[in-house]
């Protein structure tokens, strides 16, 4: 039985019709549901204790947004959650968050580790962590942590795992699609964490709680902020192989930059509902992650098809590079592609006003233009995943790299690196 319940205020149940388009949940999703009811308190933001200054050492290495409220249907369960890392270090640390939620949660034991496969370990590498000292942590709602730092040596491109045992509350803050694999106990399983084997977190589940692994890191490295929709998220791409534009980027660009994936899918611009749209998440997400260079923003395709006009998006748009600009940081827009699921002529017509206004933005990355067959107005039929809207890889494959030549533009050591 699954663990999670998915909760559907406002308007954040939205990616499930306008994402899914009645194919099956993707194969990293839990299978069934139990729904909080949908007026469910509004949820106020994170205190930010865990922002770094920007004079600290310490360097986000692997991020998400935690997008979607949710609950456990028990405690006494253990979770294991997975983060391809894109920095090499000698210690890490994790940042722990409990949003959106409205209740507190208890985790009793925290334990580091490098994966090897599926969800097992290396025990060589099994490292206790506790947060001010102390084995257990009580999240309360909103609230967002950093761990004491661990001592483990980590390599870019290996995957840490930090698996979690939960004692108290039912808070399960989550992440609608993953691109690595992570597992929970069924609850009552009692305390799996220091298992080498995978074998009991026998629930396939979506991330949870983790939204940071930071790494002190062995060398500078600039680092990029992405957020975007499902088409950033890398939605039905498939799971623990990298994927990802951002993955490829920083592949291609061989560790010389991180590029932090903040996609959601289903994710709006527009709107103030606890999942799926990032204006609640601003502060937990655009405004943490310090050593950024710069922040890119592809988004604006679900708030067409939900109906919203073109200068509504470019408002929003503009109001999000004046806080990115209060950062020192460069910010980077990416056009809308052409989709295929029922968009109406109106709403078509939104797509091209907006991406005309993006098109002014002094940075910019026209992922229409790579993806969109002008003879059609949607996606290439080569690189379409099957749903009219996503790209496949052959589809990533053409955006990288225009995506990588508006980051080659930013000033300083970032835009370097992608050169």
């Amino acid at each position: 039985m699954s663990i999670l319940a998915v909760a559907a205020a406002g308007g954040g149940g939205a990616w499930a019709a306008g994402l899914i388009h009645g194919k099956s949940a993707p194969h990293s999703a839990v299978v069934t549901t139990k729904h909080v009811p949908a007026a469910a308190p509004a949820v106020s933001h994170p205190t930010s204790k865990a922002t770094l200054a920007d004079s600290s050492p310490w360097r986000t290495a692997w991020a998400l947004s935690l997008d979607h409220p949710g609950v456990t249907t028990g405690t006494d369960l253990s979770c294991r959650i997975v983060a391809h890392i894109s920095l090499s270090g000698s210690q890490v640390r994790f940042r722990l968050i409990n949003f959106p939620s409205t209740t507190p949660v208890t985790f009793t034991h925290l334990i580091a580790a490098v994966r090897t496969t599926g969800l097992d370990v290396d025990p060589a590498t099994e490292r206790v962590v506790t947060v001010h000292g102390a084995d257990a942590v009580t999240l309360a709602a909103n609230e967002d942590i950093t761990t004491d730092p661990v001592s483990l040596p980590v390599q870019r491109g290996q995957d840490v795992t930090l698996s979690i045992d939960l004692s108290a509350g039912d808070s399960a803050p989550w992440h609608y699609w993953s691109s690595q694999s992570s597992g929970c106990t069924p609850a009552g399983a009692g305390d799996a964490t220091v298992s080498a084997t995978g074998a009991p977190f026998s629930e396939r589940s979506e991330d949870r709680w983790l939204s940071e692994v930071q790494v002190l890191p062995d060398a500078k490295v600039p680092t990029l902020a992405v957020y975007g929709d499902s088409i950033t998220d890398g939605f039905f791409l498939p799971v623990d192989t990298s994927a990802r534009w951002t993955d490829q980027l920083e592949g291609q660009t061989d560790g010389r930059l991180v590029a932090l994936n903040f996609g959601v899918a289903g994710d709006r611009i527009t709107g103030q509902a606890p999942a799926g749209q990032l204006p609640p998440r601003v502060a937990t997400d655009v405004l943490a992650p310090r050593g950024v260079s710069a922040v890119l923003v592809e988004m604006g395709s679900n708030d067409i098809k939900a109906g919203v006009s073109a200068q509504q998006i470019l408002s929003e748009i503009s109001l999000l590079a004046g806080k990115v600009a209060a950062l020192h940081e460069t910010f980077i827009v990416a056009t809308v592609p052409g989709r295929g699921d029922g968009v109406t002529a109106e709403q078509e017509q939104q797509r091209q006003v907006l991406n005309a206004g993006l098109r002014r933005y002094p940075i910019v990355a026209d992922i229409d233009a790579a993806l969109t067959d002008p003879a059609t107005g949607v996606i290439q039929a080569s690189f379409d995943v099957g749903d009219h809207i996503h790209p496949n890889p052959l589809g990533v494959a053409a955006m990288t790299p225009v995506l990588r030549a508006a980051i080659a533009k930013v000033p300083g050591a970032l835009g370097a690196a992608a050169r």
